[in-house]
């Protein structure tokens, strides 16, 4: 598309990403995992918190090649099968276009979805990007983000897949939708789904390229088909509240109340810019009960500072995760907690504010995730050398629910990562069932002026598992038409008292399970008896047991079953 390296050049105001957020330029690479695991109990983890999870890729990181110069990781998902799925863009023969990877929990391509793992979607208005993802309940995946239309003129780009990567034909035309607010750049940072299975894109929108002089923050809601939704907005569509000039929205969340909230920056110039929060009623309307007639700035992080997160919790308080700016190039993780109102909680760090420097060198904060427990993930780039912007590494903070950085995660609370000694970007954390925590980014492999990017992933223990389950024998033998006890065994981490409750498995062909639904438990152990139908076909079935914890951690045990 030939206004596309325009767009995306003027995009240095995003894309490229930070540098006109955090004052970060942003490159990516990956290469493929090896190995898989096979099938048994699941053990209590041992790694310290924060380490790289050794049975992860190689040692702990994954990258991987689209085939092009450049690709882009910038979400995760996570399905409950334990695959997850890592999006962003792939830039071949000089057009970028949609780009997905799913992965197996250990890290290898999933050779289900799509071609051998990764599929790309070339939108026919030109150059595309994935922002921001999300999985519906029926496994669905919705990519957002933007498209160039024509020079110094993009819209919003919004993807649906089915689970095999596929694209969905009934969303939009042929699985793609776009949504153009008019003159200027329009992109989605961020995609969320309402109760109702409506989609909320959230970004940037009326940006005037070159200058850079205005922009709004931008909201669409597509119906579940992918129409734009007449009921919100100016036909589907809504800009403001005009704060300033120069306003954008880089984060999105729905709060359990169903209202909106985004999360960017507002200010006369994007340099001079501070932090903002907006939150709407479901309806799309501002919320008059939070901050000033529904909007709030802070002013704590500096000129040039950006807001993104939203993290919602259960008791109507946001944490919004960023950075801060002192100057230019000297930048630092931000967060800040705000009361139901939109006031800062003074219980949060200190009146309600956090920074974080690390040692040795500045660090952006981007992505952000909430643990089960309440503690907050945010990870971002490292750069050793404020002035140099090309080698970075991948940064990882973990704070307590109170703002305090968990000494008990790195090195106080403090992780970074390399892979080739030059410029890696991490974009987005994900904490899956078992506690260890994924992240995903870029790493650049090759150096000079038109560098190999890939997407790139690292794997780290969240720290001791509270408890793991294994069967008490791992294979147990039966006969046609008898009844067979196994029990699994509940082995506890020191400390841990709570309920787990075992699920066990459908029932398998010719096996019946009693008792067939869930069971919780305080005890060591939980025993079932399988019932093997006469007409069961003979040999091994391997038979998988989940136990999961009041807070959400998850561990199974998998045995097999010799039937003669």
């Amino acid at each position: 598309m030939k206004s596309r390296s325009v767009q995306f050049s003027m995009k240095a105001a995003h894309l490229r990403k930070t540098i006109a957020q955090c004052a970060l330029t942003t490159v990516l690479i990956s290469s493929l995992p090896v190995g898989s695991k096979s099938a048994g109990a699941q053990t209590v983890m041992t790694q310290s918190a924060g380490s790289l999870d050794t049975s992860f890729g190689n040692s702990g990181k994954v990258v991987t090649d689209f085939g092009g110069q450049i690709a882009e990781a910038y979400s995760i998902a996570l399905q409950p099968d334990g695959k997850f799925i890592v999006a962003g863009h792939n830039t071949n023969n000089g057009g970028s276009a949609f780009a997905l990877a799913r992965y197996n929990s250990d890290g290898s391509l999933d050779s289900s979805f799509g071609a051998a793992g990764k599929v790309t979607t070339v939108f026919p208005q030109g150059e595309s990007e994935i922002l921001a993802m999300v999985l519906q309940q029926d496994g669905k995946i919705v990519a957002a983000g933007d498209v160039g239309v024509s020079a110094n003129h993009g819209a919003m780009a919004v993807a649906r897949y089915n689970a095999d990567g596929t694209l969905d034909s009934g969303f939009g035309s042929s699985g793609e939708v776009t949504v153009d607010f008019g003159t200027g750049i329009h992109t989605a940072y961020a995609v969320a789904i309402q109760t109702d299975g409506s989609i909320i894109i959230a970004g940037t929108a009326l940006l005037i390229f070159p200058d850079l002089g205005s922009s709004q923050f931008g909201l669409a809601r597509l119906s579940p088909n992918g129409t734009l939704d007449f009921s919100f907005g100016n036909g589907g569509m809504a800009t403001g509240p005009s704060i300033s000039p120069v306003n954008g929205f880089r984060g999105f969340t729905i709060q359990p109340d169903g209202k909106l909230v985004g999360s960017g920056y507002s200010g006369a110039t994007r340099s001079s810019a501070h932090w903002a929060v907006v939150r709407y009623n479901p309806n799309g309307t501002l919320d008059a009960g939070f901050g000033v007639g529904g909007v709030l700035t802070t002013d704590s992080f500096g000129p040039g500072a950006t807001a993104r997160g939203p993290l919602a919790l259960g008791d109507g308080k946001l944490v919004v995760t960023g950075t801060s700016l002192t100057t230019p190039i000297n930048y630092n993780f931000a967060l800040a907690r705000y009361n139901v109102d939109g006031t800062l909680d003074p219980t949060f760090g200190i009146g309600g504010v956090v920074t974080t420097s690390f040692p040795g060198g500045v660090a952006a904060g981007i992505g952000a995730e909430l643990q089960a427990d309440g503690r907050i993930l945010v990870t971002g780039s490292f750069r050793s050398s404020p002035s140099d912007s090309n080698t970075s590494d991948f940064a990882l903070a973990r704070y307590n629910p109170d703002g305090s950085l968990d000494q008990g995660f790195g090195t106080g609370g403090l992780v970074t990562t390399d892979f080739n000694g030059l410029f890696d970007e991490a974009w987005a954390v994900a904490v899956q069932p078992d506690g260890n925590i994924l992240v995903a980014g870029e790493a650049q492999k090759t150096p000079g002026p038109n560098p190999t990017i890939y997407f790139a992933l690292v794997r780290y223990s969240g720290g001791s598992a509270l408890f793991s389950l294994a069967p008490a024998a791992a294979t147990v033998t039966g006969n046609r038409g008898t009844k067979v006890k196994v029990t699994i065994s509940i082995n506890r981490s020191v400390g841990f008292t709570g309920s787990v409750t075992i699920t066990p498995p459908d029932s398998a062909q010719g096996i019946k399970f009693k008792p067939p639904d869930p069971v919780a438990t305080t005890d060591s152990s939980v025993a079932f008896k399988l019932k093997i139908s006469g007409s069961a076909p003979t040999g091994l079935q391997q038979l998988t047991f989940i136990g999961r914890s009041d807070d959400g951690q998850v561990s199974t045990a998998t045995l097999t079953l010799n039937i003669q």
